[in-house]
């Protein structure tokens, strides 16, 4: 009497009462078994990609913390070259640089609205470089302030459209 056995895709025949001999198993049991494999693989490279995306992901937020560590840096060089203290925020001095959200912005009438007023030192009629993502992206002139925003009229050679409202943080430096 002969019995197939198959474990892990490997097939075995079975001589009872002989001895143990591998054997070309039946194709039906071989196309089983590269079924199982293929499924077995095929739910390891799920695994492997979904851990592949996570990965990604952090290295995007990395990315992000490096450039923000960059512009410290860069804010940090320049004081030390002019020896003048340079603010990010919260001082009333002319010569700082202010961080702070875009609460509205149009391209076509070049008009812009930011969450930093008299309250994080910018001036009326005051003309400030606009950064956004390290990058210089125009200048405005302060035409409107109050205690906590301030609008004005924006001058660009680059492409300002890519900033938007609520897009993230922007740097105004005089």
């Amino acid at each position: 009497m002969i019995k197939w056995y198959t474990k892990l895709g490997l097939a075995h025949i079975i001589f009872l009462g002989g001895c143990c001999m591998p054997a070309q198993p039946p194709a039906d049991i071989r196309n089983k078994s590269e079924e199982n494999l293929k499924q077995l693989y095929s739910s390891k490279i799920e695994l492997l990609q979904s851990e592949n995306d996570r990965l990604q992901a952090k290295v995007d937020e990395l990315a992000g913390t490096v450039r923000n560590l960059k512009m410290e840096l860069q804010l940090a060089k320049e004081q030390a070259r002019t020896n003048q203290p340079t603010k990010l925020a919260n001082t009333n001095k002319e010569t700082q640089q202010v961080r702070c959200h875009i609460l509205a912005f149009n391209n076509r009438l070049n008009l812009l609205i930011v969450s930093a007023g008299k309250d994080k030192g910018l001036v009326q009629d005051g003309e400030y470089s606009i950064y956004y993502n390290n990058k210089l992206v125009g200048k405005v002139k302060i035409d409107k302030l109050e205690q906590d925003w301030a609008s004005g009229s924006v001058h660009s050679d680059q492409d300002i459209n890519q900033i938007k409202a609520g897009d993230g943080e922007i740097t105004l430096t005089p």
